[in-house]
């Protein structure tokens, strides 16, 4: 009788919106799971470890801990501004990937759909980097290319903004107590499909860089509307202002080719599959 071998997976950024996400996927696709969290706050009913990317102690020690066959990178700063995206999400990031070339595991990396700068074409899976004058899309870029420059078993997946499911936790990008830019145009992703291209690739040989992203384009004023009506809220409240006027280095039109996300199991659904759009 052959026994049956559990792989184990650590996702790092665990008790986060999309890495709680990972970790659900992962148990339910037959992986042994460890999450690590700054926050002390532990991701479900999985083995948890504090973890600082800034601490190069902590990544070795929780690395050695755990021993994992793979890693999901989930965890970002969000806040912070310049000096975050410089030390967590730059070189927090190539920390991780650089201390996994020391042993087997494979790394799924998360970046963002921000390194590029918006165009009206749609942009390759395997395009350079060429973000706008913010720090956060700057940071992930250069964390993109590091981590790629190491040649080691890993593959970097830009995600569109993410929508959580209908009755479920908003995203980052779900609030609608703003006013919101009618010219700046994303394909979102759910979260419960971008979660599961993350353990897909986990197990798969793909490398180099690979969009995640919805076939369904939207203005993220019209997406605003959308969510405020499905959460009960008065749409007409939400504000329409243009990215133009605002002064904001952002990309406005991101329109990503998926040739690459489109050759796993898992099928990325079309906003407009959960969320009715005007």
């Amino acid at each position: 009788m052959v026994a049956l071998v559990v792989r184990t997976l650590l996702v790092v950024g665990g008790s986060g919106f999309l890495g709680s996400h990972v970790v659900r996927a992962a148990r339910e696709s037959g992986w042994r799971v460890h999450a690590t969290s700054t926050s002390g706050r532990p991701a479900g009913d999985v083995p948890w470890h504090r973890l600082d990317l800034r601490d190069c102690t902590a990544v070795t020690r929780v690395l050695d801990a755990v021993a994992p066959d793979a890693v999901v990178n989930a965890g970002a700063a969000l806040r912070g501004g310049a000096e975050a995206d410089r030390t967590v999400n730059a070189d927090g990031a190539v920390r991780l990937a650089t201390a996994l070339t020391a042993g087997p595991a494979r790394l799924v990396h998360v970046s963002t759909d921000c390194v590029h700068g918006g165009r009206e074409e749609p942009y390759l899976d395997d395009e350079p980097p060429t973000p706008v004058a913010w720090s956060y899309a700057e940071a992930k870029a250069a964390a993109e290319e590091a981590i790629l420059a190491l040649g080691s078993d890993a593959v970097v997946v830009r995600p569109a903004p993410v929508l959580g499911e209908p009755g479920g936790d908003r995203g980052p990008h779900e609030h609608f107590d703003a006013s919101y830019f009618t010219d700046m145009v994303r394909m979102p992703v759910v979260v419960t499909d971008l979660a599961a291209i993350l353990v897909e690739l986990a197990e798969t040989a793909h490398r180099g860089t690979m969009h995640a992203a919805g076939p369904q384009e939207v203005d993220r004023w019209r997406l605003a509307r959308a969510i405020a009506r499905q959460a009960g809220a008065d749409p007409e409240e939400v504000r329409a202002t243009s990215l133009a006027s605002s002064g904001l280095a952002r990309p406005g039109v991101l329109r990503l080719d998926t040739a690459r996300a489109r050759t796993l199991r898992t099928r990325l659904r079309a906003v407009g599959e959960i969320l009715p759009l005007e």
